[in-house]
């Protein structure tokens, strides 16, 4: 079986939005039993760093497929 990126993003993304955001990030890790690895803020960090254009989102930080 192959890594496929695009699935593993559509399976964090639950709500089709086609972004993710830290909660959807902490939700997914909760929903696979690894919520106690990392905190919210831990997550929000890790999408402001890989948010290629902050002031695109009206929601604060978030990322694309693309990102």
């Amino acid at each position: 079986m192959e890594f496929e990126p695009y699935a593993a993003f559509s399976r964090i993304d639950r709500a089709y939005r086609g972004l993710l955001t830290a909660r959807d990030l902490l939700e997914f890790m909760h929903s696979c039993g690894m919520g106690h690895l990392a905190t919210e803020s831990d997550l929000t960090y890790l999408v402001k760093y890989y948010d290629s254009d902050p002031t695109a989102h009206q929601q604060g930080y978030q990322l694309d497929y693309q990102e």
